[in-house]
């Protein structure tokens, strides 16, 4: 199963210092730890971040996991830290689909689980997005400007390269004060990006010969980001902030959106709801139109039984689904040349 492993390292701003650059994610199922990161997409350290998100796409909930502090020259730290949190990587729980009155003597928490999957993945297709802290590394292209524009929500950058030069984090302003200071309008997620606050925009049809500091070239994936992104959504009564002055890494990374839980919720449900018994499908429906009719014309959407519901709302059985889902869109994208 995909699981979300979260790493708290203390004193990292002196780890930095003494040379250790990244984090090697082991894990251990049983047998001897084993590494499940790679040298190409080790978690990089920086002083002010303190805590690291890695996904493990074939994890076990079974299994202890760690992180290793790792030099350039691959001297690894005597301490293993191990993982502060490990849970499922999804957007509702089997225990929310229990709650909803899906039996485990109708449906087995296999069975569920499955679903999970199918609901989390429908949702970042539906959204192209995605809802929970997740650990990336991207090749990027710039536009020969000051900004550089990301497809999913920033939550913190740990690294910046352009052509594999030294880390470019000089002068860069971050588009994530949702989640350092609360701003909701305008809301940093609905328009993702990076700027150098001392670059500036170059006129369509001019073209820079040479570019130093402050300008994303336009070359052909040069500029590699490492970094912490998703549409996360701070807990009511969390007190936002930086881990240092000026440090642009919220003190929070955020949490699924309670509306994509339900949404995810709703969704699974609909998918057990064919396998529920009669007794069960009658409860859930009894406030539900089941028929429609006018002087002339007549719709019958089928008795409330298990072989005669008929899905009628596509995929999620649930228009209100549907419609919440278009909130969290990715916003159009447009170019001009």
């Amino acid at each position: 199963m995909q699981l979300c492993l979260q790493f708290e390292i203390p004193d990292v701003a002196d780890r930095v210092s003494e040379g250790y650059a990244a984090l090697k994610i082991e894990r251990d199922p049983g047998g001897g730890f084993v590494e499940i990161s790679h040298s190409t997409n080790r978690p990089p350290l920086r002083d002010v971040v303190e805590k690291y998100v890695f996904q493990d796409s074939d994890g076990a909930l079974t299994a202890t996991y760690r992180a290793v502090l790792i030099k350039v020259d691959g001297t690894e730290y005597p301490t293993p830290i191990a993982s502060s949190s490990v849970f499922e990587d999804s957007y509702t729980t089997l225990q929310n689909i229990r709650d909803e009155g899906v039996l485990a003597t109708d449906v087995d928490d296999d069975r569920v689980s499955k679903f999970i999957g199918y609901a989390n993945r429908y949702i970042e297709r539906a959204t192209q997005n995605w809802f929970n802290p997740r650990y990336q590394i991207f090749l990027m292209s710039g536009e020969d400007d000051g900004r550089l524009f990301f497809d999913v929500p920033i939550i913190a950058l740990q690294k910046i390269t352009i052509n594999d030069q030294a880390d470019q984090f000089k002068n860069i302003e971050i588009n994530n004060r949702y989640l350092r200071n609360g701003m909701i309008s305008p809301d940093d997620r609905k328009n993702p990006m990076i700027a150098y606050s001392d670059g500036y925009l170059i006129e369509p049809g001019e073209r820079l010969e040479t570019l130093g500091g402050g300008f994303f070239p336009h070359d052909r994936q040069q500029i590699k980001v490492w970094g912490i992104f998703g549409f996360t959504e701070l807990p009511r009564g969390t007190v936002c902030g930086e881990t240092a002055e000026k440090s642009q890494v919220p003190l929070e990374y955020g949490q699924v959106p309670a509306l994509i839980e339900w949404c995810a919720t709703s969704i699974v449900v609909a998918r057990c709801f064919p396998m529920l018994s009669d007794d069960a499908i009658q409860a859930s429906m009894s406030s539900r139109i089941t028929k429609l009719k006018t002087m002339d014309e007549e719709v019958n959407f089928g008795n409330a039984s298990s072989s005669e519901v008929i899905n009628t709302q596509g995929f999620s059985n649930n228009s209100v689904v549907d419609q919440i889902l278009s909130t969290y869109k990715v916003p159009m994208k447009m170019r001009f040349v």
